[in-house]
């Protein structure tokens, strides 16, 4: 999404809770509002930089104002066209994507190419909320297994299908060198319900 940002917009802004929103200012090139799953709004600067491209997080709303973050898009853009641009200028240079950031691309590279019930499958990666501010390369297979057995007291069938799908999209993750291994690629469907049953029985 493209539009002029006023802090009116910003503040009416409504989060998506299956996927992150961006929305790009038209008055500051390459300022990005961020919006989280959960509500989130980070100011942030997409920008090629030494031959790539790069996100780098500006600040939040709320602690930056809007003029703030145009203010310092502009003095960092300046620091980049100059050679001056440095990563201890305080701007944090986001090397890995969360799980939020990731399902987006997989459902728009892979799913939707791929598998005809792409959203299902969009759905059922919405059962990880947990998970969802986590870069992916920090996710552990305990992370994994403790969000499953929460889906599995409601929906046992669900936790095994959606733990399928998170499976799948973390080796497309490998596979497209974002993360060296998936932490569930040896966690069985069976081994997340039967956890939890015992746990209940017990």
């Amino acid at each position: 999404m493209k539009r002029k940002l006023t802090t009116k917009f910003i503040e009416g802004l409504k989060p998506n809770p299956v996927k992150r929103l961006d929305c790009r200012d038209e008055l500051m090139p390459g300022l990005v509002l961020r919006v989280s799953t959960s509500g989130t709004k980070t100011f942030c600067l997409h920008k090629r930089i030494n031959g790539r491209m790069s996100r780098l997080t500006v600040g939040r709303f709320g602690v930056l104002s809007l003029a703030e973050a145009r203010e310092r898009v502009r003095q960092i853009l300046y620091e980049i066209e100059t050679g001056r641009f440095e990563e201890r200028t305080g701007v944090e240079l986001e090397a890995k994507p969360t799980l939020s950031d990731v399902i987006p691309d997989y459902i728009e590279k892979h799913a939707k190419v791929h598998n005809r019930d792409w959203k299902r499958k969009e759905a059922l990666l919405a059962k990880f909320p947990s998970l969802h501010g986590k870069r992916i390369d920090e996710i552990k297979r305990a992370d994994v297994v403790k969000a499953c057995d929460n889906i599995h007291k409601s929906a046992p069938v669900s936790a095994n299908r959606a733990l399928a799908h998170l499976k799948h999209l973390m080796t497309w993750c490998v596979e497209r060198g974002m993360i060296e291994a998936s932490p569930i690629a040896e966690t069985r469907s069976k081994f997340v319900v039967n956890s939890s049953v015992r746990r209940g029985a017990e």
